[in-house]
């Protein structure tokens, strides 16, 4: 045995051992197993990412996979239908994945690599399997005389193959065959480049600019692309702009947007078919806006307000849809959207002495807004008239919540619960104030259900009071939320009431007050801001994205 070959073999020792599916990979039966640390079904919870800048693609008969920070995109180009993301939570890498290879032994699965690191996934399995190698990859083919043994992998101290289910052994040439190239080479399957998609149609490039042109016809610069094998079409990936899906021969594009516009989400509102998240901003090099998924993610819609998007880098802190108008609240202030083609139809910049929209609701002819300074009403338009005299309210005081229950307002402030009846002119605290504390401290979360409205307060307790006569309905708080930290959102309906805070999202069953909470880490990608609930699913906002959770017959997780 030569040096190189010894060499080889110990690499090979040292890697298998930690060689292995990721957390969340099923076993032999195909079932998924639990997420070490936490106790959601990868089936059930979906993490939903930023999918704007794409590093790398592969594409095979039936699917597209799409490489980008946050995950895995899959889109089924044979019937124009995206698959759930495979994000962190599933064992996607936090190393950028640069190298992606369609596996020609399986048209359902794809070889990809970031760093030391060989992976392996499959459609249809929820299986990442990841492979470690002694170095930085930087070859990657498959031997055509051998499509089923898995992919060549190169690095600094050699080529090694890697099979589907993490073998590592030597790659072995027939004597007296040269070196294998690093790239290129039409008698070797390799990953495909945007070199290589531009030398398959040449005059492709000249048209770059106008192919990857949105709807606001802003272009996005190319940085990974692949064929599609057997036909005329090409799929190009650019940083900030998503995918596009491009005809080579007369040159046209389309965009096919997956995920999210920006990196997490500050909000989640209910649509007519499905949910509006708000992104979180933060990062100059995230596109800020917001996302329209429906609940089996078969459409999406980015908006941002165009080229001089008032979003831009902005936390949206709260959203709610009128008609086919989308009101959007951040700390940068209030726009109103065209909810189809994203125009802007009215912006406003200081709402009562704040420019900071924490909570909205709509009522006839505009739209209440809780701001760091009190509670404004914001009328559709400028020349448009409110629904009555009052402009702004609890000034100086922060609102944190908003909810309309019949023809009242219900206001979560720091000074406490305030209800304003329509035709009221000034909010009021509730009844039951003078006699229940609870009702008279800061107030930070605040939802509607049958007849009562729940609140969450900064000390913690989470209480029902009726929505007719202002009493506070129970005397002790219904869950204590420790787990939960500080709270920021509530949602309830029939079944629960769920309570999210920076610490994950606390489920309580009202009928048995059974309760669930889902962790931040092992469930959730960090703090959760808000809920949106729908009898199949809970759909919420949170640092690290928005997250979909099937919900069982009871309106529980499992």
């Amino acid at each position: 045995m030569n040096a190189r070959a010894a060499a080889l073999t110990a690499a090979i020792a040292a890697v298998a051992a930690v060689s292995c599916a990721p957390p969340g990979a099923g076993g032999a039966s195909g079932e998924p197993a639990p997420t070490p640390g936490g106790s959601t079904r990868a089936t059930d919870r979906v993490v939903i990412p930023a999918m704007t800048t794409i590093t790398a693609i592969g594409v095979g008969d039936r699917y597209t996979f799409i490489a980008t920070p946050g995950g895995l995109g899959i889109y089924d180009h044979r019937f124009n239908q995206w698959h759930p993301p495979v994000t962190r939570v599933d064992g996607w890498p936090d190393a950028t994945v640069t190298l992606m290879l369609a596996d020609p032994a399986d048209p359902a699965a794809i070889w990809f690599a970031a760093d030391n690191m060989v992976f392996h996934y499959r459609v249809g399995f929820d299986e990442i399997v990841r492979t470690l190698v002694p170095d930085r990859v930087n070859a990657f083919f498959v031997d055509p005389a051998d499509i089923a043994g898995g992919v060549i992998v190169g690095s600094s101290t050699g080529y090694l193959r890697v099979s589907a289910a993490g073998g590592v052994q030597p790659y072995v040439q027939a004597p007296g065959a040269a070196r294998p190239p690093t790239t290129g080479g039409s008698q070797r399957i390799f990953p495909q480049t945007v070199a290589s998609v531009y030398k398959q149609y040449p005059a492709l490039q000249g048209y770059e600019r106008l192919i990857t042109r949105d709807a606001q016809l802003r272009s996005w610069p190319v940085i990974s692309a692949a064929a599609t094998p057997g036909v005329s079409e090409v799929w190009l990936g650019t940083a900030g702009g998503g995918l596009f899906k491009a005809d080579p021969l007369f040159f046209r594009g389309e965009s096919v947007p997956f995920g999210l516009i920006g990196d997490g989400t500050g909000a989640v509102a209910r649509a007519a078919d499905g949910v509006w998240f708000g992104s979180l901003g933060g990062t100059a090099a995230s596109r800020g806006g917001v996302t329209f998924v429906d609940a089996e993610f078969r459409t999406w819609r980015w908006l941002d307000g165009g080229t001089a998007s008032p979003l831009a880098n902005a936390r949206i802190t709260s959203l709610v849809q009128s008609g086919t108008t989308l009101w959007i609240g951040s700390d940068r202030g209030l726009v109103h959207l065209d909810a189809q083609t994203g125009g802007v139809l009215r912006r406003v910049d200081d709402m009562g002495a704040s420019s900071v929209a924490l909570a909205l609701e709509v009522a006839d002819g505009g739209v209440w807004v809780g701001t760091t300074r009190g509670l404004s009403f914001i009328p559709d338009s400028e020349t448009s008239r409110s629904r009555n005299d009052v402009q702004t309210a609890l000034l100086n005081t922060t609102v944190r919540a908003l909810v309309m229950r019949s023809d009242t307002l219900w206001i979560a402030s720091d000074l406490g619960l305030f209800a304003l009846p329509r035709g009221e002119s000034q909010p009021r605290r509730v009844r039951s104030a003078a006699s229940d504390t609870r009702v008279n401290t800061a107030v930070t979360a605040i939802a509607t259900v049958d007849s009562i409205v729940v609140i969450a307060n900064a000390e913690g307790e989470v209480v029902r009071i009726s929505a007719r006569s202002g009493q506070v309905l129970d005397p002790v708080s219904l869950v204590n939320t420790s787990r939960v930290g500080r709270v920021y959102g509530l949602a309830a309906d029939a079944n629960t009431i769920w309570i999210a805070g920076e610490r994950g999202v606390l489920i309580s069953q009202r009928a048995a007050n059974t309760q669930r909470f889902l962790a931040n880490g092992p469930d959730l990608p960090g703090e959760a801001f808000g809920l949106v609930l729908t009898p199949r699913y809970a759909w919420i906002a949170t640092r690290g994205g928005g997250v979909r959770v099937r919900r069982a017959d009871d309106g529980m997780v499992r």
